[in-house]
């Protein structure tokens, strides 16, 4: 069963959010991606989702979820230029905020990482654990 297409919202002439639809195979090689990375098994999960981006898939959520994996296997430098590339696609979406602010922190970039939580939370007061977060990284730095 295929889902209705969503409306997209219209900016002048341009279109917001305009993403070609994914194929049977991409929507399939990403739901894999979803279950393997759940159940830990990151080598199959990072392998589809670098095939998904290797088809051109423009989804945050892809490049959120691969810069996971490199975060959770050392490699923060890499996660991070994920996660920027998850916000070149949607400039709002929270959770690669979040993620960034904490590469950067757990890379002691200081400034950069409470420069990120400041911007998720000026976009979205509403989260908490950011809220809490940013707090800590005042509170460690001397700054509160």
């Amino acid at each position: 069963m295929s889902k209705k297409p969503r409306k997209i919202k219209k900016k002048g002439n341009a279109t917001a959010n305009s993403r070609p639809p994914l194929s049977p195979q991409q929507n399939l090689r990403l739901q894999q991606a979803f279950q393997a990375q759940t159940a830990g098994k990151l080598a199959f999960a990072e392998s589809a989702w670098r095939a998904l981006i290797a088809e051109k898939v423009r989804l945050p959520q892809v490049y959120l979820n691969l810069g996971i994996i490199c975060a959770r296997t050392g490699r923060q430098d890499e996660a991070q230029n994920l996660y920027k590339r998850a916000l070149a696609i949607d400039s709002r979406f929270p959770e690669a905020r979040m993620h960034l602010a904490s590469a950067y922190d757990q890379s002691g970039k200081t400034e950069q990482a409470v420069s990120a939580y400041q911007r998720l939370l000026s976009d979205h007061p509403g989260m908490v654990v950011a809220r809490y977060l940013l707090a800590n990284l005042l509170k460690n730095e001397g700054k509160i």
